[in-house]
């Protein structure tokens, strides 16, 4: 049997570029920021559930609240990875805005519990 061979990469070869100085504290204050927009996100739902309550004017739905937004987005992130794969970035990012915006004004003009959460899932 031949012996095989291995060539070790230096760690800060081309191949794996290390960030350090500004530019990873840029990416470190990046994603501190987002994480902290996303649980703020999240948080912020327990404040409006009074507001979305007397609005709708029904409590049986309060369940639907906190449920149908991380439904709606975990549901969608395997075709959003999928598509931003295969199609230019920019134009999906594009059509995706679109159709939020879509939903938005849909919801703004029908007024109802079922409406705005057909509109958020669009």
């Amino acid at each position: 049997m031949a012996a095989e061979t291995f060539q070790e990469v230096p760690a800060n070869s081309a191949a794996s570029p290390v960030l350090t100085g500004l530019p990873l504290y840029t990416v470190l204050v990046g994603l501190g920021l987002a994480l902290f927009l996303g649980a703020m996100d999240m948080a912020m739902l327990g404040t409006a559930v009074p507001s979305i309550t007397s609005t709708f004017q029904t409590a049986a739905d309060i369940g639907w609240y906190g449920a149908a937004y991380p439904l709606t987005m975990s549901s969608i992130k395997l075709l959003t990875g999928k598509t931003y794969a295969q199609f230019p970035q920019k134009l999906v990012f594009l059509i995706f805005f679109g159709l939020f915006k879509l939903g938005f004004r849909y919801c703004t003009a029908n007024m109802g519990f079922e409406t705005t959460a057909t509109g958020t899932c669009a």
